[in-house]
């Protein structure tokens, strides 16, 4: 979901596709519930990702002489890159306004691990230089809270429900204000009936 309020910054700064493609890629996995899933999270002191593909993409991209366990992902979600490490790639959790934001093969690696099939040469030039770029004047994109924990609904083609992934223990999952809205929905050979429904109202940006 992307507040209606949001989009013409969004837009205007050029920072939409980033903020999207961020998004989407939670959406298909690149986060802790699919990650476990998958058993390529390892938590702890610690936290890393141990997909082969993106550990090799990694060390590719100046990653060998990280003294750490391999992929890190950020901590205390284990949803994204940490920026002291991979400072402006497109999964870390903060964005600079108008700054390219290259999307890695590490990335891109990271859903082969998955399973999905990913055509690598789409990639950016990407390499680990070591050092955090400074931050831009102004307020950044913030997508570190991003991420729903849970419970996930799998749902087959037929829209059953066949499967719940609970969230992990100890998550708190968000409250959301709801509000009622009223419907008036005629039918063909009958009076007006009025029914009420719960609405859920929209989270900010890349939330």
């Amino acid at each position: 979901m992307f507040d209606v309020d949001d989009i013409g910054a969004l837009v205007s700064n050029g920072d939409l596709e980033d903020v999207a493609f961020h998004e989407f890629a939670h959406g298909l996995g690149f986060g802790p519930g699919y990650f476990d899933d998958h058993d390529l999270l390892n938590t702890g002191s610690d936290p890393h990702f141990s997909g082969p593909l993106a550990i090799a993409a990694f060390n590719s991209a100046g990653g060998t002489s990280y003294t750490g366990a391999k992929v890190p992902v950020s901590s205390p979600d284990h949803a994204h890159w940490p920026e002291s490490v991979f400072e402006l790639e497109v999964m870390t959790p903060l964005m600079d306004p108008a700054r390219t934001h290259p999307y890695s093969a590490v990335t891109l690696q990271a859903m082969a691990d998955l399973g999905y099939v990913v055509d690598v040469s789409l990639a950016d030039d990407y390499q680990l230089s070591g050092v955090s770029p400074p931050r831009v004047a102004g307020p950044v994109i913030d997508l570190s809270n991003d991420v729903v924990q849970g419970p996930v609904m799998v749902i087959d083609a037929d829209g059953r429900i066949v499967r719940v992934i609970p969230p992990p223990p100890g998550t708190v999952l968000p409250s959301f204000q709801r509000r009622e809205v009223q419907l008036d929905r005629r039918d063909s050979d009958g009076p007006v009936r009025w029914t009420r429904i719960p609405s859920t109202r929209r989270r900010p940006s890349g939330r």
